[in-house]
């Protein structure tokens, strides 16, 4: 068994109209630093997305998801961490991304 994670950072909302978090962009690469050190997690085993600009559109969000599917086995532990925007609509909660937004249940 592995640790295997999926990080996403967003920082640039200028495409959706949302105060955008310039400060967020170190977000994954420190989580990313501390799974490998503190966990032991092979940086292979880790999925970063938006850590060079901090843009992650919903594309790139399902293409870094679909991958972290496509490694994880049975026994492995799986991490997903988020960070940027999040919110509700009237009837779900909502990841914005810097061209729209992931459902969540």
């Amino acid at each position: 068994a592995e640790i295997k994670a999926l990080l996403v950072g967003v920082s640039d909302y200028s495409a959706v109209v949302v105060d955008n978090l310039p400060f967020f962009i170190n977000d994954i690469q420190e989580v990313s630093n501390a799974l490998i050190t503190g966990l032991n997690a092979d940086s292979s085993n880790i999925i970063r997305c938006g850590d060079t600009k901090g843009k992650v559109s919903a594309n790139d969000f399902l293409i870094s998801l679909q991958k972290a599917v496509s490694i994880i086995e049975k026994d492995d532990t799986f991490i997903f961490y988020f960070s940027g925007h999040g919110g509700n609509s009237s009837v779900q909660h909502r990841l914005l991304l810097s061209d729209g937004y992931a459902n969540t249940q």
